[in-house]
């Protein structure tokens, strides 16, 4: 169990309502991730209509807010909320889902953000800005491959869209078989490390040797869906190393389209 899962643990009930309710900011994703899942099995009561509003000069009722049209993912509606809180404008935000981890029959939850009425253009004018409106939930634009690669969030795939032992046929060059190799006997020797600098949880840890064994193949393999999202946990940790070789960028492209086709450049 890592450092972080066992730090949480340790949070008394009202010190863990306190950190995930009121200081958000603080924390990284995956620790809150934890957060979350630990209220869960506490079977702890908060305001879960309300996972956080901007406190302002004003003060409004929940009625008084009103959603904006469509919905974020778990990473993007994070993004959103420090533009509008640097905008000081009050937002509130709501989970289309009541649990931590969507059940088999349901795909990831979006999140709603609502906003007084009298800020709504605005909020739109920000969303507009740095969200492509053209799908059915808001997604972030990126400057780069390997900014969307960076912001590739593991919660969003679940076992509805994603079956994890199922095997594809992919076609490697020379060189995207042995960078990949190199970046995973890497990690293997680095997780313990990584996990503590970076503060975030390793999703794929448990699978990095059995990937490493399918790249000894020759350059067309058969990996699994796990497999894929390994890789893409490695190229995350490295991707802004100075020597990260461009070419696997093309690769990138590939994996993170097969995983979310709505986020297609």
């Amino acid at each position: 169990m890592s450092e972080i899962r066992d730090k949480i643990k340790s949070f008394s009930d009202e010190y863990l309502i306190e950190q995930f309710t009121s200081n958000q900011k603080d924390y990284t994703e995956d620790a809150l991730s934890i957060m979350k899942e630990e209220i869960t099995i506490r079977n702890l009561q908060y305001n879960s209509k309300k996972d956080d509003v901007e406190e302002s000069s004003e003060h409004y009722s929940e009625e008084e807010f009103v959603p904006v049209d469509k919905g974020f993912s778990h990473i993007d509606v994070v993004i959103v909320a420090e533009m509008l809180k640097e905008e000081k404008i009050p937002f509130s935000v709501i989970s289309s889902s009541g649990g931590v981890i969507p059940v088999e029959s349901e795909t990831a939850p979006q999140f709603i953000v609502s906003v007084p009425p009298k800020f709504l253009e605005n909020t739109k004018e920000i969303i507009n800005r740095h969200f492509d409106t053209s799908g059915e939930k808001y997604m972030m634009k990126f400057s780069s491959i390997r900014d969307r690669l960076k912001a590739f969030n593991f919660h969003d795939i679940t076992t509805a869209n994603c079956k994890m032992e199922e095997y594809i046929e992919v076609t490697f060059t020379q060189t995207e078989i042995t960078s990949l190799k190199k970046y995973i006997s890497r990690l293997i020797d680095e997780a313990d490390a990584i996990e503590s600098k970076n503060e975030r949880i390793l999703f794929y840890y448990d699978n990095l040797e059995e990937c490493y064994t399918h790249l000894e193949q020759k350059s067309t393999v058969e990996l699994s869906r796990c497999d894929l999202l390994t890789i893409i946990e490695v190229l995350q940790i490295y991707c802004d190393e100075q020597d990260f070789p461009g070419e696997l960028d093309a690769l990138i492209e590939t994996i993170l389209n097969f995983f979310l086709p709505d986020r297609q450049s």
